[in-house]
C-alpha cells in the first residue's frame, strides 16, 4: 500500500479551464441566453455542458443557453398573488370594521348632544321658575332660605336641621 500514488483532486478552477477550453474548440454559436444578450456577446454552447463560454469565464453558477426554467417565476407569482389575496381580504375586512366604528362613534356623538339639549332644556325651565318665585316679591325666597320643593331619598342635611338625631 506504500506504493500508491495519490492523485491529486482538481480544483474548480482548473475544471472550469476545460470548459473553456472545449467549449472554445468544440463549442457552436447558439441562440443567446440572458447573461449574453444582456452584454451583447456571442453565445458559444455544447450540450456536453450547462452554461456557455462567456457565463464559464465570468463563473456565473448558472446559465439560460439550453432554455429557461419558468418553474421558479411561475412559483413566485403565485406566492405573490396568494399574499395579494390575503392582503385583500385583511383590508376588506378592515374597512368593514372602520365603518361599523365610526356608525357607533356617530350614534353615540347623537346620543350625548340629545343628553345635552335636554339636560340643558331642564336647567332653562328651573332657572325660569326660579325666576318667577324670586320676582312675584315673596320675601325670602330664595334658593338658598328656602327648603326644597322636592325631596331626594335621603338628604343628610335635613338631619341637622330637624334637630341631629331621632331616639
Amino acid at each position: 500500500m506504500a506504493d500508491r500514488v495519490k492523485k491529486r483532486k482538481r480544483t474548480s478552477t482548473a475544471r472550469r479551464h476545460d470548459q473553456v477550453r472545449f467549449l472554445e474548440r468544440f463549442g457552436s454559436i447558439m441562440p443567446s441566453c440572458s447573461f449574453c444578450y444582456e452584454n451583447k456577446s456571442e453565445c458559444v454552447a455544447s450540450d456536453r455542458y450547462d452554461r456557455c463560454l462567456p457565463c464559464v469565464k465570468a463563473g456565473r453558477p448558472h446559465c439560460d443557453v439550453h432554455g429557461v426554467d419558468l418553474r421558479p417565476f411561475i412559483k413566485e407569482k403565485e406566492r405573490l398573488d396568494a399574499e395579494r389575496q390575503a392582503t385583500l381580504k385583511e383590508l376588506f375586512a378592515n374597512q368593514s370594521k372602520l365603518a361599523r366604528l365610526e356608525q357607533q362613534s356617530r350614534a353615540l356623538e347623537a346620543k350625548a348632544l340629545a343628553a345635552f339639549r335636554r339636560e340643558s332644556r331642564l336647567l332653562e325651565e328651573e332657572e325660569a321658575a326660579e325666576r318667577a318665585a324670586a320676582s312675584s316679591g315673596a320675601p325670602g325666597a330664595g334658593a338658598s332660605s328656602a327648603p326644597p320643593t322636592t325631596l331626594s331619598p335621603f338628604d343628610p342635611s335635613l338631619l341637622d336641621s330637624a334637630g341631629g338625631s331621632f331616639g
